[in-house]
């Protein structure tokens, strides 16, 4: 990306998000570290929350804003710390009579596991998802996993919103502070894209109004940031995942999780909603190492020795399985292990297909003798891959 504007904001339509309160850090993060999730975390997991709030029309989101996935390489110094988040949205948005600009500071969106998503701007002004190396830009802010600010807010700047190294134009990415829902990129060139979704990112989709993000591709990093701030106009150029909100905002507000009060009307939709059956991405990166720690029962049944083909791993029939396998959660498709389903929401989790013949002392179905429906991860001739029981 070459020399471009560094103009802080475009237009008086905007509005800002304040933050919530912090509480426990991680100690020692160093620059170029890797961090495996969750065993290098220091016991501090991700927890996040969904809401449907039907009678109330509000979405809620309640967070720590701890990533749920694996940090390649630490971009700085900065200890992320779990942050005490409340998101409100509006369930069914509309489109408003007129667009307004997305903050240029703070959060513009909230990913579906619960971190915050910043714009395309680093805190001196340049991109921050297209850094070069003389602009004075922070390296490594452009990464799709994310870094820490310096008050241990960790959030992401990528275009995938800390869902993968990629995704689909149907993986759920988050959720955009004026309550439309955000997805994957769409595929061809920045022409091709710019034929299909509006100024804002925006299309009609089955009468339902959805953003997508863009790819590298498809964005003019080398553009003034503002579209025309001459003229007032709150859209940006570097629309890697908004170019302007297209929704009202008036709506959404940020509380904080340690007094908020959750509504009665409210409901976990954590899983319940049906998934958009994204497609899953190929991961290049190392495979997080499994933690074989379970969630303890009342009873152990006698215990019936089987095999699970083809891993070496020798189980008991009511012995959690130690591999990692793919669930649909939160209408996306995610990477978990039976410690997980035993941290919270056990019966929600358990009641996912084929979990509970994988983690069967987690989810007391030891009387039940059943091959897992799930595909899991093994390592075989070398190599990390995704098979399932059939293979």
């Amino acid at each position: 990306m070459a020399d471009a504007q560094t103009a802080s904001i475009c237009s008086t339509r905007r509005s800002n998000f304040g933050s919530s309160s912090s509480g426990a850090c991680m100690e020692n993060w160093s620059r170029g570290q890797f961090k495996s999730y969750p065993e290098d975390f220091e016991g501090i997991v991700n927890s996040v929350h969904i809401y449907r709030c039907e009678t109330s029309q509000k979405r809620v989101v309640i967070s720590n804003g701890i990533p749920d996935h694996d940090i390649e390489s630490l971009p700085s110094s900065l200890n992320p710390c779990e942050i005490n988040w409340v998101v409100e949205l509006p369930l069914e948005p509309v489109i408003a009579s007129s667009q307004r600009e997305i903050p240029v500071r703070g959060m513009i969106a909230m990913a579906v596991n619960g971190v915050p998503t910043y714009g395309a701007q680093e805190s001196s002004s340049t991109n921050a998802v297209e850094p070069t190396d003389d602009d004075g830009a922070v390296q490594g802010a452009n990464y799709w996993y994310g870094h820490s600010n310096g008050s241990g807010v960790w959030h992401v700047h990528n275009t995938y919103m800390g869902f993968g190294p990629t995704a689909s134009s149907t993986d759920l990415l988050g959720y955009s502070m004026d309550g439309f829902k955000i997805y994957g990129p769409l595929d061809g060139t920045k022409e091709d894209v710019d034929a299909v979704l509006d100024e804002c990112n925006g299309v009609e989709v089955d009468g339902v109004y959805q953003y997508h993000v863009r790819t590298l591709d498809q964005v003019d990093g080398d553009a003034d940031y503002c579209f025309d701030d001459a003229n007032d106009s709150p859209v940006i150029n570097w629309k890697y995942i908004l170019g302007c909100y297209s929704g009202s905002i008036d709506d959404t507000e940020v509380f904080d999780s340690t007094t908020y009060v959750l509504d009665s009307d409210c409901v976990d939709d954590t899983s319940t909603s049906a998934p958009i059956t994204p497609t899953p991405a190929p991961v290049a990166s190392t495979p997080a190492p499994v933690d074989s720690t379970r969630s303890p029962v009342a009873s152990t049944p006698a215990p019936v020795v089987t095999t699970l083909a083809p891993s070496s791993i020798t189980l008991l029939a009511c012995d959690d399985t130690l591999l990692r396998f793919k669930v649909e959660w939160n209408e996306r498709t995610i990477m978990r292990d039976c410690t997980w389903i035993g941290n919270r929401a056990t019966i929600q989790r358990c009641n996912i297909e084929g979990v509970s013949a994988a983690c069967p002392d987690t989810c007391g179905t030891c009387s039940t003798c059943e091959d897992t429906t799930l595909r899991f991860k093994v390592e075989w001739n070398g190599r990390t891959i995704m098979r399932d029981c059939t293979w």
